[in-house]
């Protein structure tokens, strides 16, 4: 009698902790079951900008289960519908999803000087003027951020305020889509918290 007790019991409480286990796994999307990243309540260009970084740049990455941009607009000029021009930073972020944490699977950034047309349709996007690498970084930076010196000290002073945006812009999609992810992380470094 004293037995079935107790193997009841032990049966009830793998029971539970396989229940606990179920809806955690519910609660927490693996692979391919991310939702897509869209901007939403931000400028109406900013889903154009992410279309085409990831058409053009981002293909050069492998896919991870969901693609979180970092984009930082520095300034913005929508005086001329015909050459809307967006000056920033944009990175490519690609995560795995482990757990309740984003892991970083792969990225890379491109800064530069955007061009956009406003069509009935939204926007679409004409130009881009990015920055390069190596011997041609430094004339680049000058010709596209030097148009003015608020706009240059933006762009040098970028690292003081990248690191915050991704935290931000990770914790607006998770909150958006209702996900149980708690944390992020890049290869080498500790877990950022989210909450």
């Amino acid at each position: 009698m004293k037995m079935r007790t107790i193997a009841a019991a032990l049966t009830a409480a793998v029971m539970t902790a396989a229940m606990t286990v179920t809806a955690f796994a519910a609660a927490v999307p693996s692979g391919r079951n991310l939702p897509e990243f869209r901007y939403t309540n931000d400028a109406p260009y900013m889903n154009t900008i992410l279309d085409y970084v990831k058409k053009t740049d981002g293909q050069y990455y492998d896919a991870g289960d969901v693609m979180i941009p970092n984009y930082i607009v520095l300034r913005a000029d929508e005086s001329d519908p015909q050459d809307v021009k967006i000056w920033g930073n944009f990175w490519t972020m690609n995560y795995d999803l482990q757990g309740d944490n984003l892991f970083t699977k792969n990225g890379g950034e491109v800064s530069g000087l955007i061009h956009l047309r406003k069509t009935p349709a939204g926007y679409e996007v004409t130009g881009f003027d990015k920055v390069g690498d190596g011997s041609t970084y430094t004339p680049d930076m000058n010709r596209i951020f030097g148009v003015d010196q608020a706009l240059m000290n933006a762009f040098r002073n970028l690292d003081a305020v990248k690191e915050q945006n991704r935290a931000d812009t990770i914790r607006k999609y998770v909150m958006q889509n209702g996900l149980n992810i708690r944390t992020y992380q890049d290869y080498g470094w500790d877990k950022v918290p989210l909450f």
